[in-house]
C-alpha cells in the first residue's frame, strides 16, 4: 500500500483534478438522463443512502480509510489537505476511491449484504384473455369477460448482495419469496357470450347436433324434438341477453423473484441523490410468467450527523414500477391450475398484466450506526390510491 500511497502523492495536482471533474461529469449526466422508475414490485428495495457523504470539518476516521502519519504528543498540526493525502483507501473496490478520496468524498465500504422484508399491496390491470385446448390458447375472450377488480396482497422476504463499483455506481442483485392473496372479480356479459357462441360457431355446432339428433327419430316424434331444441335456443337467448355475472374469486398466489440492478448516488455537504434502477423476473409457483417488471426511483435527501458517531438520513422521491407480463397455464376440472398445458382434459389460458399505477411517491429513513450497520424503513404510495408499499431493510457492509 505505500507503493500506491507515493504514486498518488506524486500525480499532478491538475491530472489529479482532471480525473474528478471527469468522474463528476459522467455521474451527473448519467443521472440526468436516467430520471426520467421503482424494486421490485418488483419489490423496490432502497439503497444505502451513505453513498455518498462529504466530510465536515472534522477529518474522517471511516473505516477502511488509513491514515500513516503521525504527531509529537498527540498533536496534529497537518494542513486538511495533508490529511487527506495520507488517508490509503486498502480496499479492491471501487475502482477510483482512491482519486475520490483525496477529493474529499467519504466513502461507504465496497460490499453489502442486506436482509429486505416488504408488504405490498397493489391494483393490477388484466387483459387479452385468451383460452383454448390442446396446448394452445387462441381464442379471445375479451367481449365475454373483462375483469373490474384485480388486487394483489403480498409479503417478500428477500436478501440483497450490492458491490460499490465506482465512487457513484453500485450494482446489486436480489432474491426473494412473495406469498399473499389475490382477490379478482370478472365481469360476465351474457351478450358477449351470446355473441361469442355466434362468432365462434359453437352456437350453431351445438344447434346443428341437436338437430341431428331430432332427425334419427321416430317421424312422430321429430316435431316435438325440434320444438324442444327451438324452445331451448329461445330460453338461452332470453336468459343471457343483456344480463351481466358478477365472479369473485380469491385465490393464494406465491413464488419467486430475481432482480439486478445498478444505482447512481452523489451528494453535497449532507445532501445525497440516489437513483437505483432494477429489472425483475418473477416465478410464480402455479403458472407460467413471461416478461419482467422495471423499476426506476429517484430520490434525494438529508443526513443528520450525531456526536455518538450515528447518521440518521431522511429522504423523499418517486417510484416508477412497470409491471408487463403474461401469465399463462392450464387448468384442469378437478386438479386447478397448473403450469402444464398439454393435458387431454386442460383447459388452457394466457392473460396480459400490468399495474394501475406507474408512479407512487416514497418517503424513508435510514439510521446508521457505523460503516458496517445500518437500518432503513421505507413507505410507498402517499401519493398513490391504489399502490402501497412499507418496506424494511437490514444491511451490513464490508
Amino acid at each position: 500500500m505505500n507503493t500506491i500511497h507515493a504514486f498518488y502523492r506524486l500525480l499532478p495536482v491538475r491530472i489529479t483534478q482532471v480525473v474528478i471533474t471527469c468522474l463528476m461529469a459522467s455521474m451527473i449526466f448519467s443521472n440526468l438522463t436516467m430520471a426520467a422508475e421503482d424494486t421490485s414490485e418488483t419489490q423496490a428495495e432502497p439503497a444505502s443512502v451513505r453513498a455518498y457523504d462529504l466530510p465536515t470539518d472534522q477529518p474522517s476516521e471511516a473505516v477502511g480509510i488509513h491514515s500513516y502519519s503521525s504527531s509529537i504528543d498527540g498533536d496534529d498540526d497537518r494542513s486538511e489537505a495533508q490529511k487527506k493525502n495520507d488517508q490509503i483507501w486498502d480496499h479492491v473496490l471501487p475502482f477510483g476511491a482512491q482519486v475520490a478520496i483525496y477529493n474529499g468524498y467519504d466513502l461507504p465500504l465496497p460490499f453489502g449484504v442486506s436482509l429486505i422484508y416488504s408488504k405490498t399491496k397493489q391494483n393490477q390491470l388484466i387483459s387479452n384473455l385468451n383460452v383454448g385446448h390442446n396446448g394452445n390458447a387462441n381464442v379471445n375472450v375479451d367481449s365475454i369477460a373483462s375483469f373490474d377488480r384485480f388486487e394483489t396482497d403480498t409479503i417478500a422476504p428477500q436478501i440483497k448482495i450490492d458491490a460499490w463499483i465506482l465512487p457513484f455506481l453500485n450494482v446489486f442483485g436480489v432474491v426473494g419469496h412473495s406469498s399473499g392473496t389475490a382477490d379478482l372479480n370478472v365481469d360476465i356479459s351474457g351478450d358477449g357470450l351470446l355473441n361469442g357462441l355466434s362468432d365462434s360457431g359453437l352456437g350453431p355446432k351445438l344447434i346443428g347436433t341437436a338437430n341431428d339428433y331430432c332427425k334419427s327419430l321416430p317421424p312422430a316424434k321429430r316435431a316435438t324434438c325440434y320444438g324442444a331444441v327451438q324452445g331451448g335456443k329461445a330460453i338461452v337467448k332470453n336468459k343471457l341477453a343483456g344480463t351481466s355475472y358478477d365472479l369473485g374469486v380469491t385465490a393464494d398466489v406465491g413464488g419467486y423473484n430475481y432482480t439486478i440492478g445498478t444505482m447512481l448516488a452523489g451528494g453535497v455537504h449532507n445532501w445525497f441523490y440516489v437513483m437505483p434502477m432494477s429489472y425483475t423476473k418473477n416465478e410464480m409457483a402455479s403458472t407460467n410468467v413471461g416478461g419482467g417488471v422495471v423499476n426506476i426511483q429517484p430520490r434525494m435527501g438529508y443526513n443528520f450527523h450525531f456526536s455518538n458517531g450515528n447518521n440518521l438520513a431522511l429522504y423523499t422521491g418517486a417510484s416508477y414500477m412497470d409491471i408487463n407480463q403474461t401469465i399463462s397455464g392450464g387448468y384442469t376440472p378437478g386438479e386447478g391450475a397448473g403450469k402444464d398445458e398439454a393435458g387431454p382434459k386442460t383447459l388452457n389460458f394466457s392473460v396480459d398484466q400490468e399495474n394501475e399505477d406507474k408512479w407512487a411517491g416514497i418517503m424513508g429513513v435510514n439510521l446508521s450506526l457505523n460503516k458496517s450497520l445500518s437500518l432503513a424503513m421505507e413507505h410507498t404510495g402517499y401519493k398513490s390510491d391504489s399502490r402501497k408499499q412499507t418496506l424494511v431493510l437490514l444491511n451490513g457492509r464490508f
